[in-house]
Protein backbone atom coordinates (compact mmCIF):
# COMPACT_ATOMS: atom_id res chain seq x y z
CA UNK A 1 0.00 0.00 0.00
CA UNK A 2 1.38 3.26 -1.18
CA UNK A 3 2.22 6.36 2.03
CA UNK A 4 2.54 9.63 1.44
CA UNK A 5 3.48 12.21 4.79
CA UNK A 6 0.60 13.92 5.64
CA UNK A 7 0.87 18.04 5.40
CA UNK A 8 0.32 20.37 7.93
CA UNK A 9 -2.64 22.04 7.46
CA UNK A 10 -3.05 23.36 10.97
CA UNK A 11 -4.03 27.66 10.96
CA UNK A 12 -5.23 27.19 7.25
CA UNK A 13 -9.04 27.99 5.93
CA UNK A 14 -10.64 24.68 5.39
CA UNK A 15 -11.12 25.23 1.99
CA UNK A 16 -7.60 25.52 1.45
CA UNK A 17 -7.10 22.61 3.71
CA UNK A 18 -9.50 20.46 2.15
CA UNK A 19 -7.74 21.18 -1.20
CA UNK A 20 -3.90 20.90 0.14
CA UNK A 21 -4.93 17.45 1.59
CA UNK A 22 -6.58 16.19 -1.21
CA UNK A 23 -3.71 17.10 -3.48
CA UNK A 24 -1.23 14.74 -1.21
CA UNK A 25 -3.61 11.96 -1.44
CA UNK A 26 -5.59 12.15 1.67
CA UNK A 27 -9.33 13.10 2.41
CA UNK A 28 -10.39 14.89 5.30
CA UNK A 29 -12.97 14.37 8.10
CA UNK A 30 -15.03 16.75 8.83
CA UNK A 31 -15.60 17.72 4.81
CA UNK A 32 -14.33 21.89 4.78
CA UNK A 33 -17.75 23.97 5.64
CA UNK A 34 -18.49 26.03 3.11
CA UNK A 35 -18.92 29.21 2.33
CA UNK A 36 -17.72 30.16 6.08
CA UNK A 37 -14.41 31.40 6.96
CA UNK A 38 -13.08 29.06 9.63
CA UNK A 39 -9.61 27.78 10.12
CA UNK A 40 -7.79 24.61 10.77
CA UNK A 41 -6.86 24.71 14.70
CA UNK A 42 -5.94 20.94 14.98
CA UNK A 43 -5.40 17.71 13.35
CA UNK A 44 -4.54 13.85 13.58
CA UNK A 45 -2.55 12.11 12.96
CA UNK A 46 -0.16 15.63 13.15
CA UNK A 47 2.11 16.77 10.03
CA UNK A 48 4.62 14.78 8.81
CA UNK A 49 3.17 11.31 10.10
CA UNK A 50 3.34 8.93 7.02
CA UNK A 51 -0.10 7.28 6.16
CA UNK A 52 -1.53 5.08 3.59
CA UNK A 53 -2.69 7.24 0.56
CA UNK A 54 -6.99 7.58 0.78
CA UNK A 55 -6.83 7.50 4.50
CA UNK A 56 -8.44 10.41 6.24
CA UNK A 57 -7.33 13.24 8.18
CA UNK A 58 -9.17 14.10 11.15
CA UNK A 59 -9.46 18.20 11.49
CA UNK A 60 -11.18 20.85 14.10
CA UNK A 61 -11.91 23.75 12.92
CA UNK A 62 -12.44 27.05 14.95
CA UNK A 63 -12.60 31.35 14.43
Amino acid sequence: MEQAVVPNVVGLPATTAEALLRSAGFTMTPSAPWGSDVHVRSQAPPSGVRQASGSSVTVVFGH
